[in-house]
């Protein structure tokens, strides 16, 4: 976790223990004593942030988020929609992490590209099958 989140695990470390990473690293402090520090970091701190996750949000966060999904819900079942028990609401997905959205904002981009690449061999295919006037 400190090799991708070193930045915001240390800043997290400091301000809630006000020991730094590179305490760690020098064995300033123990490892056992990290490792409970690491363990008991709040919800919705930097490094739960990163990585994402139920973690990433805090309690108040996450009881907003389950009460506007129960309030969708309430009107869903008054509905149309709810009375035939069709399209209900979707309940809200733990938050993703930075490095997770940057992957697949990633893979996006690379299907996309994969796409285009298709569209113009189809389009070039076209051309050379149609006679030029």
């Amino acid at each position: 976790m400190a090799g991708a989140h070193g930045f915001a695990l240390d800043i997290d470390l400091r301000r809630n223990f006000g020991v730094s990473l590179c305490d760690i690293l020098a064995e300033r402090v123990p490892l056992w004593w990290a490792a409970e520090a690491i363990d008991r970091l709040p919800r919705g701190c930097l490094t739960f942030q990163e990585v994402g996750g139920w973690q990433a949000l805090t309690v108040a966060d996450q009881l907003a988020l389950e009460t506007a999904h129960g309030l969708q819900v309430l009107a869903w079942q008054q509905s149309k929609d709810g009375q035939n028990n069709r399209n209900p609401p979707k309940a809200p997905a733990p938050p993703k992490g930075k490095y997770q959205a940057e992957h697949e904002e990633r893979e996006r981009s690379e299907r996309l590209a994969v796409k285009a690449e298709r569209h113009a061999a189809r389009m070039a295919r076209r051309a050379a099958r149609t006679p030029s006037v």
